[in-house]
């Protein structure tokens, strides 16, 4: 039972299918960078407090905040999503089939059920043909699937800093129908004053297949009522006292508050004679309250609601003597937001200053090919047009009417070709266009006038990659070369009086390069290894902001070179053991580029057991975070206002806990 399940066993060289291209593709296949990680490399004895536990050893990812759940966890993937200010950006997220980034491009990770996850797709690169407002790439995650046998389990854990999580769960087939349900229940205090979190979560997947179709339901509902911000400190604060909070922070009791319910349900028929269709539709309601650390409109209210549908259809075709996969796809997208901005009188809500009732609608089309010229040789081609349009109705009118529309169009192209040297190795080159166009939050008027930011533009990219992959029974490679050409970069900034809230401005032009490598072996049936490398460079061509000019500097948000370490070991009686190190260079922090966070190595241990004693299936665990107690910020605030900029990161932490299954018959 070994954690490195993404090159499948030593003896059996199953070809992996990826399916975040929507034109499901073998790895091996791909003209994009792909990794796919599942099973226990996910869950297997870790605390869960983020989906960066599993997605460390993935290259081309740098993985911030995991410990501030105000802020949630932000990914940035090739740069893109490094400003996030919050949550994830320019990176397309998909759960069970159901968006779970807004048709704005905000996407957050506070709705995914981690302790319910069998399946993690991470597809970098330009990935808009596929999915359309993205810049940088797709994460493409899927709950379990229902046991055979259905089974009762729980899971409970506790540790350092606060930390108790909970987890009960049901899964099982009966006929037809399969079944799985999820409750999680994580309290954390957190490492930093002012810090503390409570995330409730429940989730229900129930899936029918009969003959040529099958259906699939997936409810999730999540309840934060609490999550306290500590904010960004000095480097001097942070070295002197890393568990401080900024002062203003618990001053204004900064922190939010949320409740999201998301419905999704898909169809699927497959026939011979005309290819497979899939129907898609969901709906999400998310009610968010938040605070800021400062008075003017510091209080934030959203009623948020979003729906879609989609559809795609897909057929094998000749062409003369090639044979040829064609898909056509389809996306529809309505987000409406009710926001309203209050004064925060030291946590408590103060006089509204902002009212006004914001709609995103998106459409787009996609046609895509696949064409195999020989056993060697294969391309695909694919172009996608999207419409993003922005509507905003002033209703606070004692500040005059500032209602407005912003609409974005924009065309993805993409082509790619694979040439397959040998049964073991592979190689392959693309070229894509993709667009990221500006949140409704970060379309926020610097002027403070209600409405929308009337010069911010979309960041367009136009991205080259070459890669190779080997694979045998026993090791697996891939390498990847990249060149990202990108303009109007948008790039996060503060203002005086509003330190702690990021306005947006576009950066002229931005290019970015970059290398990924990773290695898998396993060298015995008892031990594996995996080993990943990013190269980075990323610069600002031709950038100036309030006549300072940034031309050649690094990009905020990003570092150098970023590596990682694991080896996995298990004995015979069910015994694990998991020891994983990765590495992160200076991370840089403004524009100007005089900031950054130091280098950091961080080392994770983890253990167990496994055993069977007849229907039940016990497995207790430990696991050691920061085992070398090492100083790092866990989170870098970009370009932050009164050199704010740091976000430390807890000192050695221990976690203990079992997971116990009972099955509910022979």
């Amino acid at each position: 039972m070994f954690p490195v399940t993404l090159f499948g066993d030593s003896a059996d060289v199953e070809e992996i299918v990826v399916t975040a291209t929507r034109l499901s593709m073998p790895l091996s296949r791909l003209t994009y960078a792909a990794d796919v990680v599942t099973g226990d490399a996910i869950t297997q004895a870790r605390p869960l407090l983020g989906l960066d536990e599993a997605l460390q050893g993935v290259p081309g990812l740098i993985l911030q905040n995991r410990f501030n759940y105000a802020q949630d966890l932000r990914i940035s993937m090739r740069g893109f999503g490094a400003r996030s200010a919050f949550g994830i950006r320019g990176i397309r997220l998909i759960v069970d089939g159901i968006p779970e980034t807004l048709p704005d491009g905000q996407g957050g990770v506070d709705g995914i059920d981690l302790s319910s996850t069998q399946r993690i797709e991470v597809l970098r690169g330009g990935a808009a043909t596929a999915y359309g407002n993205a810049g940088g790439g797709v994460l493409l995650i899927e709950t379990e699937r229902a046991a055979a046998a259905p089974e009762l389990r729980a899971r409970a854990a506790t540790g350092s800093d606060g930390y108790r999580q909970s987890q009960f769960g049901y899964s099982g087939q009966t006929g037809d129908v399969g079944v799985v349900v999820n409750l999680a229940d994580l309290n954390y205090a957190g490492y930093r004053q002012h810090s503390a979190a409570r995330n409730r979560q429940a989730n229900v997947r129930v899936s029918v297949e009969r003959g040529d179709s099958d259906w699939l339901v997936s409810m999730h509902h999540t309840d934060q009522p609490e999550a306290f911000d500590p904010g960004g400190i000095t480097r001097a604060q942070a070295d002197a006292d890393p568990r401080s909070a900024r002062a203003a922070n618990v001053q204004f009791n900064a922190g939010e508050a949320l409740q999201q319910t998301r419905l999704g349900l898909r169809y699927r028929w497959r026939s011979e004679r005309f290819g497979e269709l899939s129907v898609n539709g969901y709906t999400v309601r998310r009610d968010f309250a938040g605070r800021l650390p400062f008075a003017n409109a510091g209080q934030i209210d959203i009623d948020r609601r979003f729906s879609g549908a989609g559809f795609q259809w897909q057929r094998n075709v000749r062409v003369g003597e090639w044979p040829v996969r064609v898909q056509a796809a389809a996306d529809l997208g309505l987000q409406r937001d009710d926001r309203r901005r209050f004064d925060n009188l030291f946590g408590v809500r103060g006089d509204l200053t902002l009212d006004q009732r914001e709609r995103v609608d998106t459409r787009g089309a996609a046609l895509v090919a696949d064409v195999a010229f020989t056993d060697a040789w294969s391309a695909n081609v694919g172009v996608r047009h999207d419409t993003v349009s922005f509507d905003v109705v002033d209703q606070f009118a004692e500040d005059g009417d500032d209602s407005g529309r912003r609409t974005f169009r924009q065309w993805s192209p993409t082509a790619g070709v694979h040439w397959q040297v040998t049964p073991q190795w592979g190689a392959y080159a693309s070229l894509s266009r993709s667009f990221e166009t500006p949140t409704t939050t970060e379309l926020a008027n610097p002027s403070q006038a209600g409405g929308f930011n009337p010069a911010l533009a979309s960041t367009i990219s136009l991205h080259h990659e070459l890669g190779a992959r080997w694979r045998s029974e026993l090791h697996a490679v891939s390498a990847a070369i990249f060149s990202i050409d990108v303009d109007d970069e948008l790039v996060p900034f503060e203002l005086a009086d509003f330190p702690g809230r990021n306005f947006f401005a576009n950066a002229g032009r931005t290019d970015r390069r970059g290398i990924e490598l990773s290695w898998s072996a396993q060298w015995a049936q008892q031990a594996s290894t995996r080993l990943a490398y990013t190269w980075s460079d990323f610069r600002f061509d031709r950038f100036a902001l309030d006549g300072q000019a940034f031309d050649s500097n690094v990009v905020p948000g990003t570092a150098e070179h970023v590596a990682f370490a694991a080896l996995d070991v298990e004995r015979s009686g069910g015994w694990f053991a998991s020891a994983e190190a990765s590495y992160t260079s200076a991370l840089v922090l403004n524009n100007a580029n005089t900031v950054s966070a130091d280098a950091f190595l961080r080392l994770e241990l983890r253990a167990g057991r496994d055993w069977t004693r007849g229907h039940w299936q016990l497995a207790p665990f430990v696991s050691v975070s920061n085992a070398l107690d090492a100083a790092y910020t866990a989170n870098g605030r970009i370009n932050a206002f009164g050199q704010r900029f740091f976000e430390p990161g807890p000192d050695r932490a221990v976690f203990v806990g079992i997971r116990i299954a009972r099955a509910l018959r022979p």
